[in-house]
């Protein structure tokens, strides 16, 4: 066991600080990364599910989004790679500091206060215990591995359906062209048979008018009778007797 002096003891405690730091920061640079990568691409993957609607049918677009996703998700993932590296760097740095640390004569007291190599140790010992995987623990590494391929294939996928639709555009539309023309068609069919309606109904209209004209004109030309007979009866009607004629007869 190694026994510090009090001047190697601050050195140590002045190690520990420098090696807490260098973790801190690069973990926290790592989350930071982590979480702008997920807010932009759940952006991405929002508008890459955009241009496959009827409104806004851009396959060139969805195409673009598509293969950004996926060069972001790999340089996002090489990142973390690194941040990962740097982050692992300072934790051993402090369980190696953790191991060399005088704490005194409890044993027990001086394990418990190793917190890094604890955790190590009961990591791997909850792995082998626990089978089920929803139970069981899963590591950041794996957690943000799991993300970054999800997210990579999210681009894939699309890209390639945007591709596919750009290569064959009468397949991916004939439905709604479809749908679009059928729409066109009975609306077309229905004003047609609007019209013939309305031409029937002037056709019934004009032959009533039609009928009355020619009841009229029967009414015009027994009218024309009737007075044709008054004036005949008029004409045939004896003149009456005058004074004159009565003389005359007289004498």
């Amino acid at each position: 066991m190694n026994i510090y002096t009090s001047e190697s003891a601050v050195k140590e405690e002045a190690v520990l600080n420098m090696a807490w730091d260098y973790f801190q920061q690069h973990a926290n640079q790592r989350i930071r990364y982590f979480n702008f990568f997920v807010i932009l691409s759940s952006l991405m993957t929002t508008g890459l599910l955009t241009t496959f609607r009827e409104s806004f049918h851009v396959p060139l677009i969805g195409m673009i989004i598509g293969i950004l996703q996926m060069v972001f998700a790999f340089v996002f993932w090489k990142i973390d790679e690194r941040n990962k590296f740097l982050t692992k760097n300072g934790e051993n740095t402090i369980k190696e500091i953790e191991r060399n640390y005088f704490f005194g004569n409890n044993h027990d007291y001086s394990q418990k206060l190793r917190f890094f190599t604890n955790e190590e140790i009961e990591t791997d010992k909850r792995a082998r215990e626990t089978r089920n995987i929803i139970t069981k623990q899963m590591l950041h590494s794996r957690a943000f591995n799991l993300m970054f391929g999800v997210f990579f294939i999210i681009g894939f996928l699309g890209a390639s359906a945007s591709l596919y639709l750009k290569i064959f555009p009468t397949n991916t539309i004939k439905s709604s062209n479809d749908l679009i023309q059928t729409t066109n068609l009975d609306d077309f069919q229905n004003t047609r048979n609007d019209l013939i309606g309305i031409r029937q109904n002037i056709v019934l209209l004009n032959i009533e008018m039609q009928n009355l004209k020619q009841e009229l004109s029967k009414i015009h030309n027994n009218i024309g009778i009737i007075n044709e007979n008054a004036n005949s009866s008029v004409n045939h009607c004896p003149l009456p007797l005058t004074e004159n004629n009565g003389k005359d007869s007289s004498e």
